[in-house]
């Protein structure tokens, strides 16, 4: 193989990018930036903030790779891989990882690396601080005959919404002299299990509404929904 001439440091090299030796471009060119330690949050729940929003993953290791993925910031092109150890039990840990850059540049792979650490931290996602905070943003109004009936229907479908729809969530129940109140973390959600409730019994609907506060800079109102059977169903 014929040598060839770095015209920046003067070296002989076997290969040549984009006119340089790989030190000098390396030097030139950073394939890959990312911080020295990353923070993985996970929730009880079992949803990880991997990609900076929480969700569901596979498994840790699969939230630790994003991790490393959304912090990276590389040339155009290159891909990124992470190489650690996926740890067995999820607790505060320190999990050190090899982040590598791979692009291929004028017909030639490059890689660059750096080790880094990535830190495993217990923490209520955004659903699960609303619902321990007491969160909501309507209530039901459960009155008249067959309250506690209609209760066990509003739940039930609250629940099964639970699945697709996580705002579906009961941040309590009050059992008052007039009736029940169930406060629910979504307006939509509630909406829905009145119109099943109105399918299966005789009843009566009534909403207002009331602001909280703001949330962006926009106005945020909590709805009370009157749910009212009425005799003769």
């Amino acid at each position: 193989m014929n040598s060839k001439f770095c015209p920046s440091c003067g070296r002989d090299t076997d290969e040549l990018f984009s006119g340089l030796c790989k030190r000098c471009f390396s030097g030139k060119v950073k394939l890959l930036e990312i911080p020295d330690k990353i923070e993985v949050k996970y929730c009880d729940c079992g949803r990880i903030n991997g990609r900076r929003k929480w969700k569901y993953y596979e498994t840790i290791g699969a939230a630790i790779k994003d991790a490393v993925i959304v912090n990276a910031k590389t040339s155009k092109g290159a891909k990124i891989s992470a190489d650690f150890r996926t740890p067995s039990v999820m607790e505060p840990l320190k999990i050190a990882v090899t982040a590598t850059a791979d692009a291929v540049l004028n017909g030639k792979t490059v890689s660059d690396s750096k080790d880094i650490f990535v830190f495993l931290s217990r923490q209520a996602c955004t659903v699960c601080g609303k619902r321990r905070a007491g969160y909501y943003e309507a209530i039901i109004q459960i009155r008249g005959a067959k309250n506690k009936e209609v209760l066990e229907l509003v739940q039930s479908e609250l629940e099964i919404m639970f699945v697709d729809d996580e705002s579906s969530y009961v941040s309590r129940v009050e059992e008052k002299k007039e009736g029940i109140d169930v406060y629910v973390g979504a307006k939509i959600p509630a909406r829905k299990a009145i119109e099943k409730a109105k399918k299966i019994y005789n009843v009566e609907t009534k909403r207002s509404y009331k602001l909280a506060g703001t949330k962006n800079g926009k106005p945020v109102s909590r709805e009370t929904m009157l749910l009212r059977i009425k005799e003769g169903i």
